[in-house]
C-alpha cells in the first residue's frame, strides 16, 4: 500500500543532497528525469540543472546542449511512498487529492 506524502514530506523528497554541503532543489530519478517542488521559475530551474550536470560530471561534461527555459515544464503530481520506501511521482491534476505543484524536466535526458 502506498502512502501519499504531505507537502512537507514532498519538499524533503524533492531535495537532492549531493554531499554534506551541496544540495539541489530537485531530484534525479533512475530514468534521469528531474523533478523539483513547487512551480519554480523555468529559466532559473534550467540554469540549476545545467550547474548540477557540470558539478556531477566534473571534467567529463555531458555531450548535450544546455537546458533552457523552454525545456522545463510545470505540472502537478501526487507523491507516494511505497512499502520499500521509494518515492513515486504520479502525474495528477491540481484538484486531485494530495497533488503538489512540481517543476520538471521529464523525458529529455
Amino acid at each position: 500500500m502506498s502512502k501519499i506524502l504531505t507537502e512537507h514530506e514532498a519538499v524533503a523528497a524533492l531535495t537532492l543532497w549531493y554531499d554534506d554541503t551541496t544540495w539541489w532543489p530537485f531530484t534525479e530519478g533512475e530514468n534521469c528525469d528531474i523533478t523539483g517542488p513547487g512551480h519554480q521559475p523555468r529559466a532559473a530551474f534550467a540554469a540549476m540543472v545545467n550547474a548540477y550536470d557540470r558539478h556531477a560530471t566534473g571534467d567529463d561534461p555531458l555531450d548535450v546542449d544546455e537546458w533552457v527555459e523552454a525545456d522545463i515544464a510545470h505540472g502537478w503530481a501526487v507523491l507516494t511512498e511505497t512499502d520499500s520506501g521509494d518515492v513515486q511521482f504520479v502525474p495528477a491534476l491540481s484538484t486531485d487529492e494530495g497533488a503538489v505543484p512540481i517543476t520538471k524536466l521529464w523525458g529529455a535526458r
